[in-house]
């Protein structure tokens, strides 16, 4: 075997696909990407402008991420007859060098025939496509086969694939399609890459390249997985040995879930729910657990002994977290741990810091935490750092504070604040956001719906420098994959009511452009289901009657209300008013229709009343549904999920225009 390149030319799909037609306006300067698939759930990004830059659109991520950076962005679906005539004259120069393996239209792996050098190689691409081009040495490669039958076939195969491509950590892994009928005569052959290790991508993936082929009624499809990576095969039955880059890679939904039903099981099977249990566990550790599970299972067991529910904080984020920690001049560093601090945070700062010397004040930690920390640490691979506990703050000062609970009197150089993120934006809060508004915040790090698992509320993590007038912050998302850098000042503005973190100037002209606080809300869970009838005299809304573009479907089986029944409602007061609109309550799919008359609303909607006198127009309504208000307002709520029953900002953005 000879030499092997990978080589992918820069951003040749967006440029074949535009060169195709005409455009009123040039594409280059347009945020346009194309897309693999245009469904926004599960579509990739393929290729792009250089105006999507500006927005921090890269190759490969998800479209859904990619729409909610860029309201106004453009999506075209790629088409696969185009290129894969376009991409031919690619693959025949590539096969002038030796044997082609591809990857996609515009990436493959060159197996080389006698010697070449890899500027060489750019420099050929470059001349013949007029584009820049990357060319990467890669390790020999090995191939995986497997081969499914049946309706169920496509599905399979995507599962196989998806438990492939957790073991290989996406990166340069190729799937090749082979499907056939029973009598041999017709047999197609497809290859794309695997751009992620989502179940759903996969499959469309997989189907694609069936469309692709117009194979139909295939009797049979075996699925190659070809790793460009390995040096060899590994059998299945060995325990696999991890790179560095999957033991960090980022956990996906999925990954989630399981982890979370794995420690949930882990406490269940062992009876851990008892203390002394808990101790004699970590002490022995009978199932080798690593010590973030360790951490992770304590941490759930011990939080729920506290009265705050099951949840432990997750392993990859609060690595992202401690990874942005400034690296402290001196040799000794001495860190405050103030309140209920995640052992998993703890611990990724020994991790950290594995060189230094470390001396860690515990203040707020009860009897029982302290003694599971000292267990954990028993399972530690360093030992270079020691633990002090103290009833209450201490009179000197620290390079570090980790704290839960934002406490100013603590005198430390840096604080990193673990804090649910209705500290942003609800006003019992303000006082704490103007305190911590006035110092450096270099890093936010957004730990989304996962980062504390079981948690209703989502949390985010602050790292302040308590020395240094406001500069820029870069927030950090996606277990760190995302990052955008912005002003402080841009992003905690006194023109705004609260913080904004992922403010743009897409959310600016939408926030100049509408009036706020324009709605007052009822809702209640009055209405239960012994007072719904079949038939009576008011009909009673439900989330599902309200479609995703705001319209209330009329042909829904709706539930009736007897209002003799239940005189004392509070919701029989807003029955049949003519200036009232219905909104859900929870909801990540934000939309508004005017509410009938003769008509109520259960737990899973609310009623809006106009606070001026203004009345919405359907062609207002339909704002609230479009791609860009919807961008809009999850940035204005900090891309979380609200209730608008509870949350601040949630009722506040629900803005009207200012002509109206």
């Amino acid at each position: 075997m000879g030499e092997l390149y990978r080589i992918r030319l820069t951003n040749a799909l967006f440029d074949w696909t535009v060169s195709r037609k005409k455009y009123s306006a040039s594409p280059h300067k347009m945020p346009y990407v194309i897309a693999f698939g245009s469904d926004s759930r599960h579509g990739v990004v393929l290729g792009k402008s250089e105006k999507c830059n500006k927005y921090n659109i890269s190759l490969d991520e998800p479209l859904s991420q990619a729409l909610l950076k860029c309201a106004d962005l453009v999506v075209e679906e790629a088409d696969f007859n185009l290129l894969r005539r376009k991409s031919k004259p690619f693959y025949d120069l590539c096969a002038g060098f030796g044997t082609v393996h591809r990857l996609f239209f515009d990436e493959c792996i060159v197996e080389v025939e006698g010697s070449t050098s890899s500027d060489k190689l750019m420099q050929v691409m470059t001349d013949n496509f007029g584009t820049p081009c990357t060319v990467n040495a890669a390790d020999s490669f090995v191939r995986y086969s497997v081969t499914a039958s049946g309706e169920n076939a496509l599905a399979a195969l995507s599962g196989k694939t998806c438990a492939m491509m957790r073991y290989s950590g996406d990166e340069a892994v190729a799937i090749t399609l082979v499907a056939g009928s029973d009598d041999g005569e017709s047999e197609f052959t497809r290859t794309l890459a695997v751009p992620t290790d989502d179940a759903n991508i996969i499959l469309m993936l997989l189907q694609s390249i069936v469309d692709f082929a117009d194979v139909n009624n295939a009797a049979y499809y075996t699925l190659v997985i070809t790793d460009y990576r390995k040096k060899q095969a590994e059998k299945s039955n060995q325990k696999k040995n991890l790179t560095v880059r999957q033991k960090f890679r980022a956990m996906s939904d999925s990954d989630h879930m399981r982890y979370q039903k794995k420690i949930a099981a882990t406490v269940k099977d062992n009876n851990l729910d008892d203390l002394n249990s808990l101790y004699l566990f970590i002490h022995d550790n009978p199932l080798e657990l690593e010590l973030c599970d360790l951490c992770a299972v304590a941490e759930r067991v011990n939080n729920k002994r506290l009265g705050l529910g099951e949840y432990f904080a997750s392993r990859d984020y609060m690595r992202v977290a401690v990874a942005e920690l400034p690296d402290f001049p001196d040799e000794s560093i001495s860190f405050c741990i103030n309140g209920l601090v995640p052992f998993s945070l703890l611990f990724a700062v020994v991790e950290r810091f594995k060189d230094r010397t470390k001396d860690f004040s515990f203040v707020g930690f009860d009897v029982k935490s302290r003694l599971i920390v000292s267990l954990l640490k028993q399972h530690s691979a360093f030992n270079n750092y020691t633990f002090n506990y103290a009833d209450n703050a201490l009179d000197k000062r620290f390079d570090l504070c980790i704290t839960n609970e934002y406490k100013p009197e603590i005198k430390s150089d840096y604080t990193l604040l673990l804090c649910e993120k209705r500290l942003f934006n609800e006003p019992e809060y303000a006082d704490i956001r103007d305190d911590i508004t006035e110092k450096r915040v270099y890093s936010i790090i957004d730990l989304e719906k996962y980062g504390i698992s079981g948690k209703h509320y989502q949390h985010a993590v602050l790292l302040i420098d308590n020395n240094s007038a406001p500069e820029n912050t870069k927030v950090l998302s996606n277990a760190g994959n995302n990052v955008i850098v912005q002003r402080q000042s841009y992003i905690f503005g006194s023109d705004l009511p609260y913080w904004i973190i992922y403010r743009n100037a897409d959310f600016d002209e939408y926030y100049n452009a509408l009036q706020f606080d324009a709605f007052d809300i009822f809702c209640d869970h009055q209405i239960k289901h012994r007072d719904v009838h079949q038939s009576g005299d008011l009909r009673i809304l439900k989330l599902r009657d309200l479609t995703k573009d705001g319209e209330i479907d009329s042909l829904a089986d709706s539930g009736y209300l007897n209002a003799v029944e239940v005189p004392d409602y509070e919701v029989l007061r807003y029955a049949d008013g003519d200036n009232l609109y219905i909104v859900p309550r929870t909801s990540e799919c934000i939309r508004i229709a005017k509410k009938p008359q003769g008509t109520v609303t259960n737990g899973s909607m609310a009623v809006l009343i106009p606070k001026g006198k203004f009345s919405l127009s359907s062609d207002e309504l339909k704002m609230y549904s479009s791609k860009q208000f919807r961008a809009f307002y999850n940035i204005a709520n900090n891309a979380q999920p609200v209730s608008l029953a509870y949350d601040y900002g949630a009722l506040y953005f629900l803005g009207v225009q200012k002509n109206i």
